[in-house]
């Protein structure tokens, strides 16, 4: 159905009467998705709690050149009105699929459903608090159909304060053989952006990692480096919407949910290091052993320097904590989306 005429949106405008998103969404919609034609894309919108954020990405991810897709959006029981916002976009768009989780199954199961549920050939996933140009689907999507060799493709992708050129964004192209692949990508993870670039979505459903471990996300981007090359746009169409803490503390937060052990979030790239040592052929891990090494000392001296600071803090006077309290903003997606 379409909203009534003068109706809130759920993001604080007035819809009068006419849907600018797409057709009306048919009462049997939902129970007859499966045996509607396959779209070409699929996105995934984990989400947790996005009332703050999410009408933007749901707009400017509706409002893609590229039309023939559907929009999977996972909510992973939040407690805000993510619910009714995320219920009147799919009323408004017959591309938009919401499904309300019965309780929170956590980050990485709710990544995995919209994955297993998505039906197009190519899959994206979507973060709650991130925008895209109006063409990133459609020119991502011509360069991935077209070349057998690549695995995904990305643009470059504005991220907070850092330069989209920079390696930290972690959207850079890779490119050689096999065991070159694999030591690019570990010599550079960065943020790992193009996690969240477009896939053929069989190749990444065969490379998802089983477990819960921090970085898990590089495995995944490991193993579909067996398959073939990743590629970088060169031009900005995608913003992540990064938000306050330290990369230490979320390396911290990250670790901790994903691992009883409390070891894990001292030593938080140990079991990243065992899936490597147990998934990589042994000629192409001693290859990569340098940037491995980096990467467990360099996260280790940034964990560890965390921690200090905030053992300092906690052993100030009070006077101290407050004129140097600084609020703690939690990230939008990466909770539970």
């Amino acid at each position: 159905m379409r909203l009534s005429e003068e109706a809130d949106d759920g993001c604080g405008r007035i819809n009068h009467g006419k849907s600018i998103y797409g057709p009306t969404m048919s009462r049997d919609f939902r129970s007859r998705v499966d045996e509607a034609p396959p779209p070409q894309v699929s996105i995934g919108l984990p989400v947790f709690n996005g009332q703050a954020v999410i009408c933007n990405a749901l707009d400017s991810l509706l409002a893609q050149t590229s039309n023939d897709f559907e929009l999977i959006v996972s909510d992973n029981a939040s407690t805000d009105s993510t619910s009714e916002i995320c219920q009147k976009y799919a009323a408004r768009d017959r591309r938009v699929r919401y499904v309300r989780q019965p309780h929170n199954i956590g980050m990485y199961h709710n990544f995995r459903y919209v994955l297993r549920q998505a039906r197009g050939d190519y899959f994206m996933w979507a973060a709650a608090d991130d925008w895209w140009h109006p063409e990133f689907i459609e020119r991502n999507y011509q360069v991935l159909s077209k070349n057998a060799n690549l695995v995904s493709s990305i643009s470059k992708v504005k991220m907070g304060n850092l330069s989209e050129h920079t390696t930290r964004v972690g959207t850079h192209p890779i490119r050689g053989s096999y065991p070159e692949r694999v030591h690019r990508f570990l010599a550079a993870p960065g943020a790992n952006s193009r996690f969240y670039g477009l896939f053929r979505r069989q190749q990444l459903a065969d490379a998802f990692v089983d477990g819960l471990f921090y970085a898990q996300d590089w495995a995944v981007m490991i193993n579909l480096l067996r398959w073939g090359e990743f590629y970088e746009l060169d031009e900005v169409l995608m913003e992540r919407g990064i938000q306050g803490e330290s990369a230490a503390s979320l390396i911290i937060e990250q670790a901790r949910s994903l691992s009883p052990r409390p070891s894990r979030a001292v030593l938080p790239l140990l079991d990243f290091t065992q899936w490597l040592w147990s998934n990589l052929d042994r000629s192409v891990y001693w290859k990569s052993l340098a940037p491995i090494l980096y990467l467990n000392v360099h996260t280790e001296l940034l964990v560890l320097a965390e921690l200090l600071s905030v053992k300092r803090r906690r052993r100030a006077p009070p006077s101290y904590r407050l004129t140097n309290y600084r609020p703690r903003r939690v990230k939008g997606m990466r909770e539970a989306d």
